[in-house]
């Protein structure tokens, strides 16, 4: 792995941001087997800034299951929270028993809203599109599941006598908000996809009137940069970094915490500050900061939920538009990278960009971390080996720093030549940071080259 080294950049001081993991609810079974692309949209985590734990009301999900080879359909019932994002799949089969375990799901999560409010959702998928429906039914004004934990009647049940709300095809990428004028039972259904498998598909909804209460946001336009990955040809990363000026209101003076959330992995997301002293009618200045994802315009989008907490009790939330751009992994000390996948084809030399941020907890050292990355070998049955021969793996940075809240990419090329046989294959990393040695996983996946 043929590398060079690079100095520290220039610091970004100053800005306050903890990442913690957002927990993953995994609903469903067996997911479909997705070929690892180049623009990793579907990582297994998503970012969030350290902030107070919301409390959420109770999110109430039902899958049924079609059974391709006999036409039985299945239903299985779950609790979990608003807020949280929800994992499930559409098409799920056993590899030791497809014809007999293949099935088509339907997906339905109910919210019982107590208020006139606004539900706010945000759907991300690879391939899904065969929509979202929403429906209310106004005669059901109770939870669904009785106090022993049994459904009273099924969600499906509801959807199909309730009153529409929303018909969304093509929700791929989807952010939205639907009107709860009255008290009742809402209920989103996710119909099944024949035409192709939709792999995994990540869910948020939220309801607004639980996390809207006396604290409100508005942002500016933001300023975009390019930033330079680190290579003598000065080549840049387009729209690699974000910088939003945002007013905090409060309607009585109180102190407010910041956070953020995306529904998608690969995003970093920060203030300067996090932490606002005397918010009030007139507003208090910051500025957010984000890598990995560029604000978009279009509702057909992911979504990105800022919230405050206000000191007094009071809350505030929004949720803006994004667009992923090239994911990064985020480290708040020394640890390992996220697991890169890469896609070349035979006889071909591919390239992509790594993205990486330090973002330090509030009291944490804001010296730079430094890194080293170097190619291990490939394992094969447990075991390290040398690379083949028909597989060569190059970087062009093996040694530089990662400032406070700096992103900083840098290029990862692989060469497959015509010999190198189809398939998935583990790439081994040495990542030193700090002195730390952690080992990392680079998944190459060999194509056969499409010919036109």
């Amino acid at each position: 792995m043929k590398m060079s080294g690079a100095s520290p950049s220039v610091v970004l001081a100053g800005v306050i941001a903890a990442v913690a993991v957002v927990s993953i609810v995994v609903l469903g079974t067996i997911a479909f087997p997705a070929t690892p692309t180049t623009s990793q949209t579907t990582q297994k985590t998503s970012s969030t800034t350290s902030a107070q734990a919301p409390i959420e009301p109770p999110l109430y999900h039902e899958d049924c299951a079609l059974l391709n080879s006999t036409g039985a359909t299945t239903c299985s019932s779950s609790i979990s929270k608003e807020g949280e994002i929800q994992v499930f799949n559409m098409t799920t089969w056993s590899p030791t028993d497809f014809q007999s375990t293949y099935a088509f799901h339907t997906q339905y999560f109910g919210v019982q809203v107590n208020q006139s409010t606004s539900l706010q959702y945000s759907i991300d998928s690879a391939h899904y599109q065969a929509g979202v429906q929403g429906y209310f039914n106004v005669g059901f004004l109770v939870y669904y599941v009785n106090q022993t934990g049994t459904p009273s009647q099924t969600l499906a049940t509801y959807a199909s006598s309730g009153k529409v709300l929303v018909n969304q095809t093509l929700v791929e990428e989807f952010t939205g908000a639907v009107r709860a004028p009255t008290p009742g039972l809402y209920i989103l259904v996710f119909p099944p996809s024949e035409r192709s498998a939709a792999g995994a598909i990540r869910l948020v909804i939220q309801d607004a009137s639980v996390v809207q209460d006396g604290i409100r946001f508005s942002f500016g336009t933001p300023v975009i940069r390019n930033l330079y990955l680190n290579e003598p040809s000065q080549k840049t990363v387009q729209d690699g970094f974000e910088e939003w000026p945002v007013t905090v209101y409060s309607n009585t003076t109180t102190n407010v915490v910041l956070n953020a959330t995306s529904i998608n992995g690969g995003v970093w997301i920060a203030f300067d500050p996090a932490s606002l002293s005397g918010v009030g009618p007139g507003g208090v200045n910051t500025t957010m900061f984000m890598a990995g994802a560029v604000s978009d315009s279009s509702n057909l989008s992911a979504g990105l939920f800022v919230n405050g907490f206000g000191s007094n009790g009071m809350r505030g939330e929004t949720y803006l538009p994004i667009a992923l751009g090239s994911p990064v992994s985020v480290l708040s000390g020394p640890g390992k990278f996220d697991n890169l996948q890469f896609a070349v084809y035979q006889n071909q030399t591919g390239e992509d960009t790594v993205g990486m941020v330090y973002s330090p907890p509030v009291g944490q050292s804001r010296l730079p971390l430094h890194v080293s990355v170097n190619v291990t070998g490939m394992l094969e049955n447990g075991t390290v080996t040398k690379l083949p021969n028909w597989l060569q793996v190059s970087s062009q940075a093996s040694s530089f720093y990662l400032d406070p809240n700096q992103p900083f990419y840098f290029f990862i090329r692989v060469n497959a030549t015509a010999q190198a046989p189809l398939g998935t294959y583990t790439i081994v990393l040495n990542e030193t940071v700090n002195a730390q040695v952690f080992s990392g996983f680079l998944l190459v996946t060999v194509q056969k080259p499409i010919l036109l």
